[in-house]
């Protein structure tokens, strides 16, 4: 159970959580409900605001990636979301003193859907063709069967809207809810869906307040407002409840949509870049990455100047070998081992992997074990393992380009498509072989695994340059672009020295922790920091770690058995040791 400070603030979750809010394929057809004022509140919302609640707003909130802008409740201070979170979420405010929670969110709509129900258009029946057997029982009841069987099209079916859709799926889940009101109003040139209810949960009584803002019938914003209800029931003379419907109600009025042209922009121009970074990483058959291979490399995790963990790095060329089961073994390439240890109180983590990279980026195989250890050294010490496996292929076809203009109908000319094809899985146990892959097609900028690592080595550092590839996170489950800038050269401290260094900024999505690799004028890395959580990666050696920890693990990871692979066949599965 949540200490007793966030409980109010573990329950509002939890009331946003059960409205399931999740846009991809709404089955429910809910009805309009009438809309029913609420006496007392102000006129989009009904109540008349008193002069204690006309300025109830704070700072101007913006976020140029979500395309948003607003000034959220006065008091509200934004949370820091972690990576790896619901990927629709925008921002989460609270007011801890109040007990207010408001969500934004961008859902992702598996298809166009408007905001207001929008009623079918009715078929016309068949009609039966004169003839003698005109006044024929039998004739007239098949043709009713006929029509009745008939698929509706498109323009025949009720389009359900996105407010009655939500509305209904409250309702579903919160058997006690009662909708106060259900409309939708004009915010300048924007539709607003509003839906203000009452929800209890638990013992626990709830304002909640809803604004479905439309760009299109493929883009909304959604705010989310929880606050406590009036505990006697009386809403209309509960002050709280009418400053959060006041303050609800201005927010509304502030919304903008930010232009987010100079996203496509941006990102055209680092895949010009990206391009060109190609082309020498595949001269000579990829001689610059075996040239950036370093064969050892022991690592102090810091955190607030405090070593928290290791790591140590093993990288070496590998020449292409016949493995039946593992198809990206048969090309040259490059092998990176990694073994990780963090303690954080009575938590430690060990991580084991082997990522693999063909030379030419088009096969890669990877693997990451986690061993994580609870209460250790305690009597209740418990160990729990998972893993990840992925396995990607680069592939080349043919298709039919449109863009030219055919002479000949029978030989239409073709252009070659480069596309990925990634497959992850994430087996139960060492023995699972049914466990299911998640199948991914990234775009041809996606970068293996194994390259993703020796990326900030992989970069001229001559001249500040921008970048986009694609990556895969584990976290997150998610393929996602990685933007990368290198800097001007500078001055920076490292480990309490002043260096020269060229910073490259690496975020994994555009509103991504950035994390700040430090590279030497002739291209070595000198240290890593990510300015979120306060980490510092730096070069050490293995002396350093043995006199930093007790009986460290730094050998190389050992390769084993692939859950469900041919006996004797080998597989990049590191054997962790606790």
């Amino acid at each position: 159970m949540p200490h007793q400070s966030t409980l109010w603030r573990w329950v509002a979750r939890s009331v946003l959580t059960c409205s399931a809010f999740w846009l991809a394929a709404p089955a429910a057809n809910a009805q309009p409900t009438s809309p029913s004022e609420i006496k007392g509140l102000t006129d989009k919302l009904g109540l008349d605001a008193a002069p204690e609640n006309r300025n109830l707003l704070g700072e101007p909130y913006e976020n140029p990636v979500a395309g948003v802008a607003f000034r959220p409740p006065t008091g509200c201070v934004i949370l820091k979301r972690p990576l790896g979170g619901e990927g629709n979420v925008i921002a989460e405010f609270t007011n801890d003193e109040k007990q207010w929670l408001l969500k934004v969110t961008k859902p992702t709509l598996g298809r166009p859907m408007p905001l207001q129900t929008v009623k079918g258009i009715p078929a016309k029946p068949e009609a039966i063709k004169p003839g003698p057997l005109q006044n024929d029982p039998l004739r007239a009841e098949l043709a009713r069967q006929r029509n009745e069987a008939k698929p509706l099209n498109e323009s025949e079916q009720d389009r359900v809207g996105l407010l009655d859709w939500t509305v209904a799926e409250i309702l579903k889940t919160n058997r006690t809810a009662v909708v106060e009101r259900q409309e939708i109003v004009n915010v300048r040139e924007y539709g607003v869906g509003l839906a203000i209810l009452h929800i209890t949960l638990g013992t626990e009584k709830f304002l909640r307040q809803q604004a479905i803002f439309q760009v299109d019938e493929q883009n909304y914003f959604v705010f989310n407002l929880t606050t406590p209800a009036a505990k006697n029931g009386d809403a209309a003379n509960d002050a709280g409840e009418r400053q959060a419907a006041e303050a609800f109600k201005q927010m509304i009025d502030t919304i903008q949509v930010l232009d987010q042209s100079w996203i496509r922009k941006d990102q055209v121009q680092r895949l010009f870049r990206t391009r060109a970074v190609f082309v020498d990483w595949n001269h000579l058959s990829g001689q610059m990455i075996k040239d950036a291979i370093v064969k050892e490399q022991w690592l102090r995790l810091i955190k607030d100047g405090k070593d928290f963990g290791y790591s140590v790095v093993y990288e070496e060329f590998i020449e292409g070998r016949n493995v039946r089961e593992n198809k990206a073994r048969a090309n040259d390439g490059v092998l990176i081992s990694i073994r990780s240890r963090t303690i954080d109180g009575d938590t430690q983590v060990d991580v084991g992997s082997q990522l693999f990279s063909s030379l030419d980026r088009k096969h890669e195989d990877w693997a990451h074990v986690v061993n994580v250890i609870t209460n250790k050294g305690k009597p209740k010490e418990d160990k729990e393992q998972s893993s990840e496996y992925g396995f990607s292929e680069l592939r080349t076809s043919k298709q039919i380009d449109r863009t030219v203009v055919r002479d000949d109908p029978k030989n239409p000319p073709l252009r070659e498509i480069e596309s990925y094809r990634l497959n992850v899985v994430r087996p139960k146990s060492a023995r699972d072989s049914l466990a299911k892959p998640e199948s991914y097609a990234p775009s041809p900028w996606y970068i293996p695994q194994a390259i993703g690592v020796m990326l900030p080595r992989l970069l001229p550092v001559h001249k500040p340059v921008t970048y986009m590839f694609q990556t895969y996170v584990g976290d997150q489950r998610a393929v996602v672009h990685r933007y990368v800038d290198v800097g001007f050269e500078k001055d920076v401290v490292l480990d309490g020295k002043t260096v020269r260094a060229i910073p490259i900024t690496d975020r994994v999505r555009l509103e991504g922790a950035a994390t700040t690799h430090f590279m030497s004028p002739e291209g070595k890395w000198l240290g890593s920091y990510n300015e979120e959580a306060k980490v510092t990666i730096l070069p050490s050696d293995e002396a350093t770690l043995r006199k930093l920890w007790n009986a460290p693990d730094l050998s190389r990871p050992e390769d084993i058995k692939h859950p469900g692979s041919a006996a004797g066949t080998p597989s990049p599965i590191p054997a962790g040791r606790n």
